[in-house]
């Protein structure tokens, strides 16, 4: 029995995808090869072309297919799924990842796809391949959404998640060809990858969508230090010699961080660095100084915003009186910090619909380069708020009218508006997205450390491609043109006596492109 994990032909614009290897389809192989014997298993990666990916298909003709996949790629993943499905009439296609758990009915309906898994794959994928080999019922598999006999979407029975992360056994590392992966675009030393030390994340800011792990509780759960070291041996040994921990916080639980890297500093490999994500309120001098024994030279943080207001609205938790003092103990240990930032933030509050302003948007812009003139920032990300697919920001944006009709093909990256902000001119918002990359670039451009060099042309490289993409954005026609007042808050429908009230900004498309006007309409019930 031949088994295909895969992942979706990366698009040209998604640099990411290209520079690691999916933890989670080499987490599934792993699981299948110590639950079942006499399978083959085949993992395809983002950097294959289309063309490629669909020859192997072709040759080796899988009973089963299994395709992972996050929100921005739906739009690439539904001609995909066509084409394998014609090429493999009998396979079953079974999709699993971030998107097909946030909107398993969507991906049902829209594609050829036989079964979605929902949360995490690895016993499901497991019972799934079993009962397949048996010839058994694949309705009764827990976890999973299909189509019922009508084409109803058919839910299975919930899966708890796996308690016990020491009980998975470490990715299946020798399916990867690491030499056909970018890695990290900057590091201290080469080659590189990622690893991830937990699951899930104990805060819930309303643009955070992670599906997978917070489909149950507990919605965080952690390896031991001891594995993680055991895994990173491994890596060392194959030649890595620095890794991404892709966990989405490393320090929200401060005990279990520290041992962590006590356990990479007692590998003693000195010429093995690290990188890793962390909650600005949870940086302590202690912990700090675990990172630099361990050789963890660079995180990531999340700022967001300049404006207290809006980092309050998006349950961010963070306190801007902080964050000097914060980002000033990681200094203190020569720890550089990678800020990311967002701009045009959505939230409710007292049932209605608040927006972060411009004015606040270019306080973000200002706290940056207050943080990099102080040394205390090394470089930032820019980008639009975005609401993915199981977001609060996504419900938000639905039950506003803020989702354009053609969602999914909208819904590409980051780095291109995918909602209307109400009240906002074209040229407004992208004079702000321009000054922000022109940050970015500035940030890029100062980086004076004779290990950061290397990255120097290939993050120029990245800026100076979302400077042309605003641009030819800019260029681009567009319904309307005139501006429309600034507003920071819409009411929520709402049903008052027998008369409906309903503000609504809608968007009125013209192909990708629109202009966000804001519209009042009264209608009487009876």
């Amino acid at each position: 029995m031949k088994i295909i994990l895969a992942d979706p032909p990366a698009p040209s614009w998604n640099t990411y995808m290209r520079s690691f290897p999916n933890l989670g389809l080499l987490y599934l192989a792993a699981h299948l090869r110590r639950n079942i014997s006499g399978v083959k298993i085949l993992y395809l990666d983002a950097n294959h072309s289309v063309e490629q990916h669909l020859k192997i298909v072709a040759e080796e003709r899988p009973s089963i297919y299994g395709l992972s996949f996050a929100s921005p790629l739906y739009a690439v993943v539904k001609p995909l799924l066509r084409s394998v499905r014609q090429l493999v009439p009998r396979t079953l296609i079974v999709c699993g990842g971030p998107h097909p758990t946030a909107d398993p009915q969507g991906c049902l309906n829209d594609s050829p796809i036989d079964i979605c898994c929902i949360g995490e794959g690895e016993e499901t994928f497991t019972e799934l391949v079993k009962t397949f080999l048996s010839g058994g019922n694949l309705t009764i598999v827990g976890g999973i959404a299909y189509r019922g006999p009508r084409g109803e979407v058919v839910f299975s029975t919930r899966r708890p998640v796996i308690h016990d992360l020491d009980s998975i056994p470490l990715p299946a590392w020798d399916l990867v060809d690491l030499r056909r992966f970018r890695g990290l675009r900057q590091a201290k030393s080469g080659p590189s990858t990622a690893i991830t030390a937990s699951r899930g994340c104990a805060f819930n800011c309303t643009f955070c969508s992670n599906p997978i792990w917070k489909n149950a509780t507990p919605w965080v759960r952690r390896r031991s230090p001891e594995k993680i070291a055991e895994e990173v041996e491994l890596l060392y040994r194959r030649g890595i010699r620095e890794i991404y921990i892709r966990s989405d916080l490393m320090n929200d639980k401060l005990d279990w961080a520290i041992a962590v890297f006590d356990a990479l500093r007692d590998l003693d490999h000195p010429d093995l660095y690290f990188q890793c994500n962390l909650h600005l309120s949870r940086i302590t001098s202690d912990f700090a100084k675990s990172m630099r024994r361990a050789g963890c030279w660079l995180c990531n943080v999340g700022l967001e915003s300049g404006s207290q207001r809006v980092l309050n609205g998006i349950k961010k938790k963070t306190k801007l009186v902080e964050v000097e003092t914060r980002l000033q103990t990681l200094k203190d240990q020569g720890i550089k910090v990678y800020a990311f930032m967002m701009m045009y933030q959505l939230w409710e509050s007292n049932n209605g619909l608040e927006i972060e302003t411009t004015r606040e948007v270019f306080r973000s812009i200002r706290l940056v380069l207050s943080l990099w003139f102080k040394r205390l920032l090394m470089q930032m990300s820019w980008a639009y708020a975005t609401p993915y697919p199981g977001s609060d920001l996504y419900r938000i944006c639905k039950k506003y009218g803020l989702l354009p009709r053609n969602f999914d093909e909208s819904l590409v990256s980051s780095d291109i508006m995918t909602i209307p902000i109400p009240g906002l001119s074209r040229f407004e918002i992208m004079a702000a997205r321009l000054a922000g990359l022109l940050t970015q670039l500035l940030l890029n451009m100062s980086n004076r450390e004779r290990y950061q060099r290397h990255a120097l042309v290939p993050n120029m490289e990245h800026a100076i491609v979302k400077l042309r993409q605003l641009l030819i954005d800019f260029g681009k026609p567009f319904v309307g043109g005139k501006l429309v007042p600034q507003i920071s808050r819409i009411k929520a429908p709402q049903i008052v006596g027998g008369a409906t009230d309903l503000y609504r900004a809608r968007r009125y498309l013209d192909g990708h492109e629109g202009v966000s006007e804001l519209v009042q309409i009264e209608t009487k019930t009876v």
